[in-house]
């Protein structure tokens, strides 16, 4: 079965989960795995199962404890259940072992074989539009540089794509029909592309997730309803649904994939949603494909029209035509009405309770009397929009500090641009390998005008001799490491000179030494991936890298409920707050544009579900103004689709 709970509060579906979990509790050994999408959901979301599975009597106000809970992302538990079916001797049954492994379609993972076939690739016919922009920007294809590196990347995300969004396209192409996403030729100048992934299917010998997906929906579908697949035996046994929470959007396949699991498991999904009927419902035969286009726009109301289509063409896509719909489907609403609760409380509704209650229950059938024009009181959830451009912040840490004083230092020796002679077409002067001769000299001959010994004139610093001794070893090990990172080497020498740069850097620990063991894993995982790779990287390339695969965790440990945040912009709407500051959102960076290359299909054709950035920071920002903490007055339905019974 699919339950759907909805509710335009994210307090209520944690309460909901957690009295999930009371009902129903796990064993003592056995973990609890919720979806999630964001770091910082988990973080919030773990308190909230605490609180609320507290015992008043003995826990007191501090709340309890929720001990085994696990918030993988939607793509990785997925998988895992894609690959538990398939392959059930490859993982423990549960998810939690086995399964999940590094899937080499993932565009981070896919760039390095994407580079090394580009070669042989661009001797074929097809791929002339690759060679004329290769011989334009890039200078060979031995040396890694940026531009080439920005192709092998926009191939892979674009295959990565194709995977998870086109994926019966890239049945096709695998079967030798290179046609596009309705089934027409492709262009000639598009058809290598194509053929470059049926040659990355033969190298990979695996099939990208989406066509896995699709492999094991069609088992799913052999399977009648009181048989289970062997690879899902024992997490049905356990009796835990899979459980998704605060979820606003999912690919197709990966929809589908939910509904044809709900056929042997029990799958709960928790979605917070402005509203109970977001988008209106069209023919069934037509809601798996189309996009909700400017007809739907034109007949819902303004602020969901504007923010709301991400989290409209979710909702298509959970109802979908049925095909794929293996299990019984229920749904439960339970929707804070604050314009009537402040009637009840006898005090006028304040602006954003009536903006909440007006989504919820639709502009016809509000039937309190509120004022528009009233203001936001205190107790409101209030949208500043701040100053563009507002200075950083005032407070400064030592490593500023020093970082003013070397700058101010190397100014006043006189440094402009480059690392050495070398760098500056032969005149070393005014380099900094220039500078730190002038430093090194002010230790021993005095300041004094026209001593210049090898062009190079003394200055003298200020301080204590060991203060200036410390300074030139800093400067001397910053010209020792650009010079290192200015030459191009292999991403073997690359990781091993970084993990030696990383020991001098952490050498006597500081602020930052929590940051190494973070640093070293992301070498490792880059290491095992693109090691054996005979290409030669510039540093601007390994930059690039090794800070995409930073940023998978730097919201790891997630934000702190019940204090101040300053966060990017990003999905935080699963985290009730009272005030949200917008700094800086011109219209170029809000919302944001993703800015794919031409040759990438899904910028020819829009399909419900396609990725959209845009629509994405529209949806987060209608969220946020749903998150705001008051009181809770609770409209509470449920009815089961398959037999029209309501539930009280």
């Amino acid at each position: 079965m699919l339950t759907l709970f909805r509710s335009n509060r994210a307090e209520l579906l944690a309460r909901l989960l957690a009295t999930e979990l009371r009902l129903t509790p796990p064993g003592p050994l056995e973990p609890v795995q919720v979806v999630v999408n964001t770091w910082p959901t988990s973080r919030w979301l773990g308190e909230q199962i605490a609180l609320e599975l507290s015992d008043p009597e003995t826990d007191g106000a501090g709340g309890g404890i929720a001990a085994g809970l696990r918030f993988p992302f939607p793509s990785s538990r997925l998988r895992q259940l894609v690959d538990q079916l398939l392959e059930p001797a490859t993982g423990n049954g549960d998810g939690t072992a086995g399964a999940g492994s590094v899937d080499p379609w993932r565009a981070q993972n896919l760039v390095w074989p994407v580079l090394e076939l580009l070669p042989e690739l661009l001797e074929e016919d097809c791929a002339a539009p690759l060679r004329q922009w290769l011989e334009r920007r890039a200078p060979g294809l031995q040396r890694l540089d940026a531009p080439l590196w920005q192709l092998g990347r926009a191939i892979a995300d674009a295959l990565d794509d194709y995977g998870l969004y086109r994926p019966a396209m890239v049945e096709a192409w695998l079967a030798d029909h290179d046609v596009d996403a309705a089934g027409l030729p492709l262009a000639e100048t598009l058809r290598w592309q194509p053929l470059l992934l049926r040659r990355l299917a033969a190298r990979l010998e695996r099939l990208p997730f989406g066509l896995r997906a699709r492999q094991a929906i069609a088992l799913l579908r052999q399977c009648s309803g009181a048989e289970i697949p062997a690879g899902l035996a024992k997490l049905a046994a356990s009796e835990q649904p899979l459980r998704l929470f605060g979820l606003s959007s999912l690919a197709p396949v990966q929809v589908e994939l939910l509904q044809a699991l709900s056929g042997c498991l029990a799958v709960d999904l928790f979605l917070l949603t402005p509203c109970r009927d977001l988008w209106q419902r069209r023919d069934a035969a037509t809601a798996a494909t189309d996009p909700l286009g400017s007809d739907w726009l034109l007949t819902v109301p303004s602020l969901e029209a504007r923010f709301g289509r991400l989290g409209a063409e979710f909702q298509q896509l959970l109802e979908g035509s049925g095909d794929t719909q293996l299990g019984s489907w229920r749904e439960g609403d339970a929707f804070l009405l604050p314009a009537r609760m402040a009637a009840a409380a006898e005090r006028t509704a304040t602006l954003l309770e009536q903006l909440q209650e007006r989504l919820a229950v639709g502009d016809t059938d509000c039937d309190t009397d509120c004022d528009m024009d009233c203001e936001m009181d205190a107790t409101g959830a209030e949208v500043i929009a701040s100053a563009i451009g507002r200075p950083r912040a005032l407070t400064r840490s030592a490593d500023d500090t020093s970082l003013e004083f070397h700058t101010a230092l190397l100014q006043r020796a006189g440094f402009r641009w480059g690392l050495d002679g070398r760098a500056r077409g032969g005149d070393s002067n005014h380099s900094l390998s220039w500078a730190i001769d002038r430093l090194t000299l002010g230790l021993v001959l005095p300041e004094e005008p026209g001593l210049a010994p090898a062009e190079t004139a003394p200055m003298a610093m200020a301080g204590s001799l060991e203060e200036q001794i410390r300074w030139l070893n800093l400067l001397r090990q910053l010209r020792r490491s650009l010079s290192w990172l200015a030459q191009a080497r292999s991403v073997t020498e690359w990781v091993s000179g970084l993990r030696q740069q990383l020991s001098e850097l952490f050498g006597d620990g500081g602020e930052r030494s929590w940051e190494l063991q973070t640093i070293q894993a992301a070498l490792a995982d880059w290491q095992a991936i693109a090691g054996s790779s005979a290409l030669l990287l510039e540093a601007p390339v390994v930059a690039e890298v090794l800070d995409e695969r930073l940023s998978e965790a730097s919201g790891r440990f997630g934000h702190r409920s019940g204090a101040l945040t300053i966060s990017a912009l990003e999905p935080m709407r699963a985290i009730p707050h009272r005030v949200v500051v917008l700094m800086g959102l011109d219209a170029g960076a809000f919302p944001r544009q993703r800015q794919r290359p031409g040759f990438h299909l899904l910028e020819q054709q829009r399909r419900l579900g396609d990725p959209s950035p845009g629509d994405q920071d529209r949806y987060v920002l209608l969220e946020s103004l749903l998150s705001a903490r008051q009181h809770l007055l609770i409209s509470w339905s449920s009815r089961d689709e398959r037999t029209g019974e309501a539930l009280e």
